[in-house]
């Protein structure tokens, strides 16, 4: 950050494509063992490999200006989503799922210009 509270882009393009990635790779993981059959099975199988997709596809966007605040926001949902269905797992969500939340966050108000200009 700047001294007049401005972000540096580099630390901004860091804090995109970290998510993107740490979430993208994993999600995409999830849809494609969903969609060949070696992630759960029935409604549970179709319900991850939407999920998955879903958030490969909004890892993707986030990378893409024109698209990163609603990407950015609709990731928050689909890790809320995620996070109810470890729940009704009976596990406890990521905690790293926080972090990711924070970053997502920070993406979707904040460029390099400062707080809500693009």
């Amino acid at each position: 950050m700047t001294r007049s509270g401005h972000v540096s882009p580099h630390l901004l393009t860091a804090l995109r494509w970290s998510p993107a990635i740490v979430l993208g790779v994993p999600a995409l993981h999830l849809a494609v063992r969903s969609a060949t059959g070696h992630e759960g099975s029935g409604h549970r199988a179709w319900f991850l490999l939407a999920l998955g997709a879903a958030e490969a596809i909004g890892a993707v966007f986030l990378l893409i200006p024109v698209s990163r605040r609603l990407a950015a926001w609709a990731l928050a949902v689909i890790l809320l989503i995620a996070s109810g269905f470890h729940a009704l797992g009976g596990e406890l969500p990521p905690l790293a799922f926080l972090v990711y939340w924070a970053a997502i966050a920070v993406v979707a108000t904040t460029s390099p210009q400062g707080p809500g200009k693009e």
